[in-house]
């Protein structure tokens, strides 16, 4: 709750914080709401394609397999994993990143498209002391060479984070890439949530 408390202070609130010092957001940005059919479109179609890759190319279905859970508590095991990720990973960052910093580079560049660019190769760095600092020999990625764990970022996370921030120079839908960079992690998150949560 400590990590959430923080992550949420840092990532949204002083962002938050800084946009309304300086001037606010933008309210000629497209409608992010909920009850329009193509933000529904694009959160199943997306969300099933990034539940499955996570499921075919990483270890998460083993690791839950291996607790010998129920269907149904497993269901709902990935989706409590599901929900927690997306306010603490997937709030936190996609506010930082999305609302906050790709929104005002596009405005101060005046390219949507170099912004996007230059805000994943930013989200993916952003990753890299955690995983440069806590990786263990069995994490993908993980090289006592900090270059290697920089190059690994780049490559493994800019490219969703170039999907995420396409999704929101085209929406503005927080809620959408919130929701679907939760859909990224909650497998990976799910046994462990499990023995938190337990």
């Amino acid at each position: 709750m400590a990590i959430l408390a923080y992550k949420l202070i840092v990532h949204v609130g002083l962002p938050a914080l800084v946009i309304i010092l300086l001037g606010g957001a933008d309210s000629s940005a497209p409608d992010g709401r909920i009850s329009r059919p193509r933000w529904w479109l694009v959160f199943v179609a997306m969300s099933m394609v990034l539940f499955g890759l996570l499921a075919a190319v990483g270890p998460a279905l083993s690791q839950i397999g291996a607790l010998k859970l129920t269907l149904p508590v497993a269901v709902l095991s990935v989706l409590g994993a599901w929900f927690w990720v997306s306010v603490e990973a997937g709030l936190a960052e996609e506010f930082l990143f999305r609302a906050a910093l790709q929104s005002r580079i596009a405005a101060w560049l005046k390219s949507p498209v170099v912004a996007i660019l230059l805000v994943s190769v930013i989200f993916a760095l952003a990753h890299w002391p955690g995983l440069y600092f806590r990786g263990t020999p069995e994490t993908h990625g993980s090289s006592a060479d900090p270059v290697q764990v920089a190059a690994y970022t780049i490559a493994a996370l800019s490219p969703l984070s170039i999907l995420f921030g396409v999704i929101w120079q085209r929406t503005h839908g927080l809620l959408l890439v919130v929701l679907l960079h939760g859909a990224v992690d909650a497998l990976p998150f799910t046994a462990e949530f499990i023995s938190i949560w337990g």
